[in-house]
């Protein structure tokens, strides 16, 4: 099956973006993952009560002479095992934000139920996906799992824990904690989505984060 047509840009209403229509814009380009997958629909419910995952994979990080994220872990490549521990949680779909050797990781990830986010600003740095994840979720979502496409120790179970404390506390953000730092994947409330998409790079995510210790 070949690749799915581009479609609305990252700057349209949020609805319209997660709907996939056949037109190209100037910003953040949708995809659909390449090849369906007959288990799992990346839009359907999971349980997560409307948590969706944004998983970071646009950088340009690169280990011994290859992009980090196509480094081995086990017998699957570093953004495989992210998607796959991802996908296997109660999140109730899953965005990819793709950016530097896009082709190659879009292949690599083409079975999985995800739908891909292209951000053509990757170059600015982290925030700049994370904000493209945020434009480009349904206006349903109640909150957003930010993931780092490059940690691929995070599993299922983890993510598990941090969505139902999120749907549980009523905390506005969860992150775990180890011996006082705080580490990610990071779930972020709906409400923090104005003040994250006007973040400068300089500040990056922990502007909102930090500013928030108690949600």
């Amino acid at each position: 099956m070949g690749h799915s047509a581009p479609v609305q840009p990252c700057s349209c209403s949020d609805r319209d973006q997660y709907q996939f229509k056949n037109s190209r814009g100037d910003r953040c380009e949708h995809r659909r993952s390449t090849r369906s997958s007959a288990q799992s629909n990346p839009t359907q419910k999971r349980g997560g009560e409307m948590v969706r995952a944004v998983i970071l994979a646009a950088g340009e990080s690169r280990r011994m002479g290859k992009p980090k994220l196509l480094l081995p872990y086990g017998e699957k490549t570093i953004i495989e095992t992210v998607v796959e521990s991802v996908v296997s949680s109660k999140v109730d779909g899953t965005l990819v934000i793709l950016g530097s050797e896009r082709e190659t990781i879009e292949e690599k990830i083409k079975d999985f139920p995800v739908k891909i986010v292209l951000n053509p600003d990757f170059r600015s740095g982290m925030l700049s996906s994370v904000q493209c994840g945020f434009k480009a979720l349904p206006e349903e979502t109640r909150a957003v799992l930010v993931v780092l496409g490059d940690q691929p120790a995070i599993s299922s179970d983890i993510i598990d824990v941090l969505i139902d404390a999120y749907l549980k506390t009523g905390k506005g953000i969860v992150l775990p904690v180890h011996e006082k730092e705080r580490g990610h994947p990071v779930v972020i409330d709906m409400k923090y989505k104005q003040e994250i998409q006007s973040l400068s790079p300089d500040v990056g995510l922990r502007g909102t984060v930090y500013s928030h210790p108690d949600g």
